[in-house]
């Protein structure tokens, strides 16, 4: 299974403070990075990016146990979700996690399975009772391919 989450609306539903947000989102990938070191998950955390960093690809950051993403420009994360999923061969292998009723919806009708932050933070304190598994290393989807491979064409067909 394949976990997409929602990484402000996990964000701002566990942070206590906020402020500095980049120190402090920083901190959040740290300890959430270290906290399923231990699973066999397979994890890709998204954020919207900012006018400051924002570029017209997606920029993601490599972790030892997860893939941070930051939104394309004028893509916000729950519109990058939608479309990786859009682009997914098998939809059912993807859990998106968020407690926004909207996106969740919209995964759904994708084919993706959906859980509440709560119930994702339930079920990795479960699993981590649970679980001593090696961190499994994680490659690039293929759906995430075609998608890149479908803007790459669109911008050449533009260029020529």
């Amino acid at each position: 299974m394949h976990y997409v989450i929602d990484g402000y609306n996990f964000f701002f539903c566990i942070a206590s403070q906020i402020n500095p947000l980049k120190q402090t989102r920083t901190e959040f990938i740290e300890e959430l990075n270290a906290e399923i070191s231990s699973h066999n998950f397979h994890i890709t955390l998204v954020f919207d990016s900012t006018r400051e960093n924002g570029t017209p690809f997606a920029s993601k950051k490599m972790l030892s146990s997860m893939e941070v993403v930051f939104s394309p420009e004028g893509l916000s994360a729950d519109e990058y979700i939608l479309e990786m999923l859009s682009y997914c061969a098998i939809p059912q292998n993807e859990m998106v996690i968020t407690s926004d009723r909207d996106l969740a919806k919209k995964a759904r009708y994708l084919g993706a399975k959906t859980k509440t932050i709560e119930e994702f933070l339930q079920y990795i304190t479960k699993k981590k009772k649970h679980s001593n598994k090696e961190v499994k290393i994680q490659q690039e989807s293929e759906a995430n391919m075609k998608r890149l491979q479908d803007i790459f064409e669109k911008r050449l067909k533009e260029e020529e």
